[in-house]
C-alpha cells in the first residue's frame, strides 16, 4: 500500500490555507512511479484526498500502470479535524463508514504500508492499524522540494 495524508485543510477545508506545503499531484504520482520501479510490485492507492486519487486512477489507466484505487469516497471521521475548525458538513452515514473500515481492512491485510504525509508527525490512522495488526510501515514526510 502508498499512502497519501495531503492534510485536513487540502483534503476537507478547500478554502482554508494550511501551514503545511501541499505537493502538487504530479508529485505524488512520480512518488508512485519510483517506487513501482523499486518493489515491481503492484501498489494500491490509499489518500484522505479523494481529488489525488482520482488523478493518479486516470494517470495510471493512461499509462498501464499497476496502480489500484478501489474507491473515491474518503471521508474524515470527526466533525473537528483539526484544532481550528469543525466541519458540520461531515454527516456519519454506512457508506463513508464502510469506506473507512475497508481502507482499515486493506491495511491489515498488506505486505506493508510507505506512507507520505504533509505532517512531519504522519498519520495516526495508518499508523495505529500497521501497529496493532503489526503490518510494517515506512513513514515520510512529504514534501515536494
Amino acid at each position: 500500500i502508498i499512502h497519501f495524508r495531503l492534510g485536513d485543510e487540502n483534503s476537507f477545508h478547500k478554502d482554508a490555507d494550511s501551514e503545511f506545503e501541499v505537493p502538487t499531484n504530479s508529485f505524488c504520482f512520480d512518488v508512485c512511479v519510483k517506487t513501482l520501479e523499486e518493489d515491481k510490485t503492484p501498489l494500491v492507492l490509499l489518500s484522505d484526498s479523494n481529488d489525488l486519487k482520482e488523478y493518479i486512477k486516470k494517470k495510471s489507466i493512461k499509462y498501464n500502470l499497476p496502480i489500484h484505487v478501489f474507491h473515491l469516497q474518503s471521508n474524515h471521521m470527526q466533525k473537528k479535524t483539526n484544532l481550528q475548525k469543525e466541519l458540520d458538513e461531515i454527516k456519519y452515514t454506512k457508506k463513508n463508514l464502510f469506506y473507512t473500515v475497508f481502507d482499515m481492512k486493506l491495511m491489515t491485510v498488506a505486505n506493508s504500508v510507505r506512507s507520505y504525509s504533509v505532517y512531519p508527525w504522519g498519520s495516526g490512522f495508518i499508523t495505529w492499524i500497521c501497529k496493532i495488526y503489526k503490518t510494517p510501515i515506512s513513514l515520510n514526510w512529504l514534501k515536494s522540494s
